[in-house]
């Protein structure tokens, strides 16, 4: 049997089916993402590296620091553990696998190139500190002891310069130091005259120093002359064919991103477009159910015939039916019992107007059980009693008799309240029986109760419907302007609207909600006199609180079961 549940339970499955797909897309274009991400990454870093490889050789080749070959060293082997990660990466971006041999190949060829350069240059470098500048402090050793027994401090003090320009050539390779040195031996020369043996070994020392300076500019040209110009090839090669790898990368990148962002719209779209319709097809339904009922319910009263509920096609309407049925029969009760009577017209009339007061009472009050019977229909989806709206029913009937509206018009108001909220059985479970506070998606969902209502109620012609869906549609206005739907404001809302809107905040502010407690009177009242010429008409604020001992004796008699 459908229902309008299984209706709300298909909109639920919708949902959670687009959340779902949304989770797997963003899952599947997440993973191609970051795997680009991280090669774009490594392929950085692997620039980095590079570029200290580089430095430490050119400082290795300058001053040939020993701790420029372990940097070197440090920044190949991390080169090598970073090309390892991102080559598969690399391979399932479909970079060229001829590309990556070729990066690879150079990278061992710019290792083992620098190796050999530096193994060269260690060795003539041992070769001038082991031999001639052993040869050199041997011959300055013995000119300074010579100069010291004859205490000749300013000779000391040059002979001391000598050999710290020369160990800052060594250092640095920079002939300034040099030219400097030379200076002070030409000066030191001719200080010694007075001393030949000690001109002699210092004469001695000189030669030696140039042909440090000798042996150390040969190496430099060497370098730069051989085996260099094959490094810096493959030092550019590498480069170059890394700035190719990253160039590639970058667009499929920004590709995929792109990628990712349209796939999310466009389920985020189709699950938005989907649910409307859906929405709409089940408000339409209900309407069009509504409707049926009503015309079922003229042509049984017309046709002296019962409402077929299996034309209905939702079990909350086959409810309904059943209950009119009974009211009808009743009717074709009463019918047969009037034509009974016919036969003695004059003998009986008196207690055959008793009955049909009576049957027409009891069709009355037929009809307003149907009516509670929809509002409670409305009211229990969110976990509310039927006495509800009884209460607003009876408080709204109270409101218009002292606003001075006339008695048969109070009546029509007092059986319409009570479907004030009918149009809460188009809203899904999930946000009408929430025990906490609704979102702001959520309580724009719960606010279309007022216009699903009016939909339902307003396609009768029947004052008591017509009557409903102004009680539905504008019960939730306010008098400043700021409720909903329309937003309408002061004497603009209909009468029936302001007066049912009080009866139904009092008793709601005065019961146990599932996501709250009952408020003590003094806070109800003065909430309510607060709210004079703000939410409500200050007018019906004022019949209100001058009646309040009425209204008691209303909720006291129709209290709740539970309370």
């Amino acid at each position: 049997m459908k229902s309008v549940k299984s209706r709300l339970f298909l909109i639920l499955l919708i949902s959670l089916g687009s959340i779902i797909t949304l989770i797997y897309t963003r899952y599947t274009t997440s993973t191609k993402t970051t795997s680009l991400i991280e090669s774009t990454y490594l392929i950085m870093r692997l620039d980095i590296r590079l570029l200290n490889m580089r430095r430490a050789e050119k400082d290795f080749l300058s001053r040939l620091d020993a701790q420029e070959l372990t940097f070197f060293d440090n920044n190949y082997k991390a080169f090598k553990t970073d090309w390892e990660a991102v080559v598969p990466n690399l391979k399932e971006q479909g970079i060229d696998d001829n590309l990556l041999f070729l990066l690879h190949d150079d990278v061992e060829n710019y290792k083992s190139l620098f190796n050999q350069i530096s193994d060269q240059v260690i060795d003539v470098g041992l070769s001038i500190n082991e031999g001639l500048r052993g040869q050199g402090s041997t011959k300055i050793w013995e000119a300074e002891r010579f100069l010291k027994d004859k205490e000749e401090t300013d000779m000391l003090l040059t002979v001391s310069d000598i050999k710290r320009n020369e160990k800052n050539f060594v250092l640095r390779h920079d002939p300034y130091y040099i030219a400097q040195a030379n200076i002070l031996h030409d000066k030191l020369q001719k200080d010694s005259k007075k001393y030949p043996a000690t001109q002699k070994q210092l004469q001695e020392y000189r030669v030696i120093v140039d042909q440090i300076v000798n042996a150390f500019t040969t190496v430099g040209l060497t370098h730069k002359l051989g085996l260099m110009a094959e490094l810096h090839q493959n030092a550019e090669s590498i480069e170059l064919n890394l700035k190719l790898i990253h160039d590639t990368l970058l667009p499929k990148l920004h590709t995929a991103k792109k990628n990712a962002q349209m796939k999310e719209l466009t389920i985020q779209m189709v699950t938005a477009i989907t649910m409307l319709i859906v929405i709409m097809a089940l408000v339409g339904a209900l309407r069009s159910s509504f409707e049926s009922f009503i015309n079922l319910f003229h042509d049984a009263k017309t046709k002296k015939s019962l409402i077929p509920e299996e034309e209905l096609p939702y079990s909350e309407f086959k409810v309904m039916a059943k209950i009119a049925n009974d009211m009808i029969s009743s009717r074709f009760n009463a019918e047969d019992q009037l034509q009974d009577l016919n036969e003695n017209l004059e003998t009986r009339v008196e207690e055959a107007t008793r009955v049909i007061q009576d049957l027409n009472m009891e069709i009355t009050n037929t009809q307003s059980e149907v009516v509670f019977t929809m509002g409670a229909i409305g009211e229990s989806r969110s976990k509310e009693t039927g006495n509800h709206v009884k209460r607003v029913a009876k408080y709204s009937y109270l409101l218009a008799i002292k606003y001075g509206m006339p008695e048969d018009e109070a009546r029509l108001l007092e059986q319409a309240s009570p479907m004030h909220d009918i149009g809460k059985v188009g809203i899904p479970d999930a946000i009408l029986k929430k025990p906490g506070k609704l979102t702001e998606e959520e309580f724009k969902i719960m606010k279309t109760h007022a216009v699903l209502g009016y939909g339902m109620l307003n396609c009768s012609e029947r004052p008591i419907f017509k009557t409903a869906a102004i009680v539905a549609n504008e019960h939730h206005e306010k008098w400043n302007g700021k409720g909903y739907p329309q937003g309408t404001a002061g004497e603009a809302i209909h009468i029936y609207g302001r007066i049912t809107a009080l009866a139904d905040v009092f008793d709601a502010l005065g019961s146990d909600r599932i996501y709250k407690k009952a408020w003590p009177d003094e806070k109800i009242f003065a909430l309510i006199k607060e709210e004079s010429g703000e939410h409500f008409d200050p007018k019906i604020v004022d019949i209100f609180l001058e009646n309040l001992d009425e209204f008691r004796e209303i909720r006291e008699a129709y209290r709740d079961q539970d309370a």
